[in-house]
C-alpha cells in the first residue's frame, strides 16, 4: 500500500474509502451486518482540495474511476462511495471487514496499481498536485445508536444530500451519551417517525471518543425543512433528551456533503454535483 503512495497516486488511497459514512446504510453492508451479527466497519478517507484546482481534482477522479472500471480485480474486490461537501472536501467511504478485510483491500490497489503502470501514476499525480491534505480513519456501525423507520419518508435513491453531526463524548461520558441516542431510538419508534439515522463510532483517531450521525435528505433545504417538522411532532421529549445529550459532549460540529456517484466506484449515472460553493 505505502508503495502505491510513492508511486505519486495519491488518489489510490481516497479510493479506499467509499459518508465521509453513509446516511442509507449500504444495502451489502446492512444485509452482511445482519448475518454476522457484527457491526460494519468502514474505512474513510477524507481529502481537502485546493479552491483553484477542484476542477483539475474531479477530472482526475473521474478518470481514476474510468480506469477502475477496466480492471476485472477492481470489478471483483473493491466498491466506495465518494461524498463532496464545503466542509469536509471529498470523502471516500468502502466498508471493511474488520481490520484483517482493509488489508485485502489494500493489496487489491496494489495490483491494480501495477496492472496500469504509468497510467496510474499519471492520473495519481494530477490528483497529488491538487490536494491540499488528507486524513483517514475507521468508523463502525452502532446499530443500537441508529433508526430505520418501518416506512421511511425518502426512497434510497432520492436521498442525495447528506447532514453529519460529529459528537465529541467527554471522557467517561460515552455511555451516558450511548444511552441518550438508544432513547431518541425509543421516541421515534413509539411516535413511528419517518425520518431514520446512522450512527458511527470512530476507533482511530486522537480526539476520541467520537460517534457521528448521518441523516439523509434530498437537499439541504429539505433536510432543514424536515428537521422543523420533526422537532414539532417529537415535541418537548426530543427536546429534554437533545438537552440531556449535550451534557455529555465536549463539542459538537455539524458538517454537509453531498453523494457523488459519478466519482463512486462502480462508477454510477451522475446526479447533479454542487458547484465550487456547494450548491446544487
Amino acid at each position: 500500500m505505502e508503495e502505491a503512495m510513492r508511486r505519486g497516486s495519491r488518489l489510490w488511497l481516497a479510493a479506499l474509502a467509499a459518508l465521509l459514512l453513509p446516511a442509507v446504510l449500504p444495502a451489502g453492508a446492512l444485509a452482511q451486518e445482519q448475518e454476522s451479527g457484527t457491526p460494519q466497519m468502514f474505512f474513510v478517507h477524507q481529502e481537502v482540495v485546493k479552491p483553484a484546482m477542484i476542477s483539475e481534482y474531479e477530472a482526475a477522479a473521474v478518470d481514476f474511476v474510468a480506469m477502475l472500471g477496466e480492471s476485472s480485480e477492481a470489478a471483483e474486490k473493491l466498491q466506495f462511495e465518494a461524498f463532496s461537501g464545503p466542509q469536509i472536501g471529498y470523502l471516500y467511504v468502502i466498508p471493511v471487514d474488520g481490520f484483517a478485510g482493509f488489508g485485502e483491500v489494500s493489496g487489491a490497489f496494489e495490483s491494480i496499481a501495477e496492472s496500469f503502470g504509468e497510467r496510474w501514476k499519471e492520473v495519481g499525480a494530477r490528483s497529488d498536485a491538487a490536494v491540499e491534505r488528507y486524513e483517514s480513519g475507521f468508523y463502525v456501525h452502532r446499530p443500537d445508536m441508529s433508526y430505520q423507520p418501518e416506512t421511511p419518508r425518502l426512497a434510497e435513491d432520492e436521498v442525495r444530500f447528506v447532514h453529519w453531526d460529529f459528537w465529541y463524548a467527554i471522557p467517561g461520558k460515552a455511555e451516558a451519551l450511548e444511552e441518550v441516542a438508544r432513547e431518541f431510538v425509543a421516541l421515534y419508534k413509539s411516535k413511528s417517525l419517518d425520518t431514520g439515522w446512522n450512527v458511527y463510532q470512530a476507533v482511530t483517531g486522537n480526539d476520541l471518543p467520537l460517534y457521528v450521525v448521518a441523516v439523509g435528505a434530498r437537499n439541504e433545504a429539505d433536510f432543514h425543512a424536515n428537521e422543523a417538522r420533526l422537532n414539532e411532532l417529537a415535541g418537548k421529549e426530543a427536546e429534554a433528551l437533545q438537552q440531556k445529550a449535550l451534557k455529555s459532549a465536549r463539542r459538537v460540529e455539524p458538517m454537509v456533503g453531498w453523494m457523488r456517484p459519478d466519482i463512486s466506484f462502480p462508477s454510477q449515472m451522475a446526479l447533479e454535483a454542487p458547484d465550487e460553493q456547494g450548491r446544487l
